[in-house]
């Protein structure tokens, strides 16, 4: 199954995140970029290392 995945630097925001889809998702936790959990989901694991790394806009994963 091909799949793409925006993603979005956030540089303002108010609140604590809200888990709107329980039955999906266990819990939402706020990570630091240097200890991200074991099981963080492949494809926005790249996406985010791509971001710190600085390989530019775009990044592929399995394709």
């Amino acid at each position: 199954m091909e799949r793409i995945g925006f993603f979005f630097e956030a540089t303002d925001w108010a609140g604590d995140p809200v888990n709107r889809e329980p039955a999906k998702c266990l819990a939402l936790q706020w990570f630091s970029v240097h200890e991200l959990p074991e099981d963080i989901i492949e494809y926005p694991k790249e996406g985010l290392l791509g971001y710190l790394e600085g390989s530019g806009a775009l990044a592929e994963h399995g394709w």
